[in-house]
């Protein structure tokens, strides 16, 4: 069984030295309503920089590519 997702980008994560904060594109601006009343909130973001075919057979690593670190599993 294969199953299919499509991500969509619902806006952008901008870094300036020590300020980040996050934009939301404007047809997304109304499903914000209310999150003011939550202290906090879970942000998934997708490295597309960094996703290739190739890369995504890798399915273990050595934790920030130093060998001396233990063999682990990408999850």
């Amino acid at each position: 069984m294969t199953n299919i997702y499509n991500i969509l980008s619902v806006g952008i994560i901008h870094n300036q030295e020590e300020d980040v904060w996050i934009e939301i594109y404007p047809p997304y601006k109304e499903a914000m309503l209310g999150l003011n009343q939550f202290s906090h909130i879970h942000v998934l973001y997708w490295l597309h920089h960094n996703d290739t075919p190739e890369r995504r057979k890798t399915l273990k690593v050595h934790p920030r590519k130093n060998p001396a670190n233990p063999l682990t599993g990408v999850f």
